[in-house]
């Protein structure tokens, strides 16, 4: 099950935001310094729109919107794979779809091999930390906890350098993070692309749709 994707109409992008306070790591980890703070108000450079759904700017966020049938979808991806190691990458989930199975992710997805991916993604049910290898077809679900509105307003998916773990973390305000899972998954982070989106996998759904808006990028 894999979600993380986009699909095209409309035109999205990021808008800088004012200066804010930088987002800080779990407990013990210094201030992730030098990161982008970002806002979608249009179609962001060094994206591109995939899927058969819709996506559209409205108020300054990103809606993605499918019609349910089995294997729709609709998301960003980037265009160009760059090196996720020692990086963070956020985003703010102002509507995520309630709808049963409509799976609203974020991920990271690695550009050699296997094309294995890390997600973030939240099924109408839970939350979930997440790992898919498509030329295999095998999912793996490292944590699944029922969503909290409140708590889980944002997700992040950081790969810790030396051990090569990925924390997934979770935020009211994008600012004080707490931890929500971590793996070790056996994936290279230096030819990497980051998605997020929304789709239906398991059967056929009633339409549904998401919204996202901030992203904050940190490098290493």
């Amino acid at each position: 099950m894999l979600v993380i994707a986009c699909v095209g109409c409309g035109r999205l992008s990021f808008d800088e935001l004012p200066a804010g306070p930088t987002p800080d790591g779990p407990a013990g980890d210094t201030p992730l310094l030098g990161c982008t703070v970002l806002a979608f108000d249009d179609v962001p450079p060094g994206f591109v729109l995939l899927g058969n759904g819709n996506i559209s700017a409205v108020n300054g966020q990103i809606k993605f919107a499918i019609d349910g049938v089995q294997n729709s979808e609709a998301y960003l991806e980037q265009t160009t794979a760059s090196s996720f190691v020692g990086r963070s990458v956020a985003i703010q989930a102002t509507a995520p779809s309630m709808t049963q199975s409509a799976s609203t992710a974020m991920g990271w997805h690695s550009q050699n091999g296997d094309l294995v991916g890390v997600h973030l993604e939240f099924d109408g049910f839970n939350l979930k930390f997440n790992s898919y290898n498509p030329t295999l077809d095998q999912y793996t679900e490292f944590v699944s906890v029922p969503y909290d509105t409140v708590e889980f307003a944002w997700w992040r998916l950081r790969h810790m350098v030396g051990n090569g773990s990925v924390f997934a973390e979770v935020s009211r305000d994008g600012v004080v993070w707490n931890a929500f899972g971590s793996a070790s998954p056996a994936i290279d982070f230096t030819n990497m692309k980051w998605d997020l989106g929304l789709g239906s996998f398991v059967g056929n759904i009633a339409p549904s749709e998401t919204s996202m808006d901030n992203s904050i990028d940190c490098p290493p």
